[in-house]
Formats: structure tokens, sequence, C-alpha cells
């Protein structure tokens, strides 16, 4: 059974502290999506490899987004396999490029 929860964590050590939803399976987490605390933008997204392609990705933004509000980055921001996840979902809100860059790069 899959189950979607959040909680405030860091991608890594390095980072700031993040909003992440994560599906987890009987496996472990599946799907972890960080978001952007103060705006909500993604951060990042991860799928593990044995579930990619299965719609994972977009039901946890779909978690998160009717939860907070989410923001897909926009497209400066993107990996090539971000930007082709982020061309599918184009119901989703896309964050200003000017408050994106202060997110990214500092303020």
């Amino acid at each position: 059974m899959e189950n979607i929860t959040n909680r405030i964590g860091k991608y890594s050590p390095e980072d700031d502290d993040s909003i992440i939803y994560e599906m987890s399976d009987d496996q472990g987490v599946a799907c972890a999506l960080y978001l952007d605390i103060e705006h909500h933008m993604i951060m990042n997204i991860e799928t593990r490899e044995d579930r990619r392609h299965e719609g994972l990705a977009t039901r946890v933004f779909e978690a998160a987004d009717d939860d907070i509000n989410a923001y897909l980055a926009p497209e400066f921001c993107r990996t090539p396999e971000g930007q082709m996840w982020a061309e599918t979902m184009k119901y989703a809100d896309v964050m200003d490029e000017e408050t994106a860059e202060k997110i990214v790069y500092g303020e």
C-alpha cells in the first residue's frame, strides 16, 4: 500500500530546510518531492528507479498542491528529465522567474 506523508527536512546537509512530500511503499520511499518552504516551489523530485514512469511524481505533486498550492520551477531551473515531466503538467502553476531566481540564487 502506498502512503503520502509530509515533513520538514533537508535534501542534503548543506541545504536549507524543505517541505518534503514522500510516497512510501513496502520497500521504503518510492518518490520524494522537495519544496521551498516559503514559496512552495519544487526544488527537487526523485522517484526510485524501480517505480519510474508510474505517475508517482505527479501524484505526490498533486497531494502537495492540494495541501499548500505547490509550484513548478521555471524552465531555467529544470533538469532535462524535469523539463519532460513539467511539459506533462500543463495544469500546474509555474513560479515566476524573478521569485525563482531569488529562491535559487539568494536575495
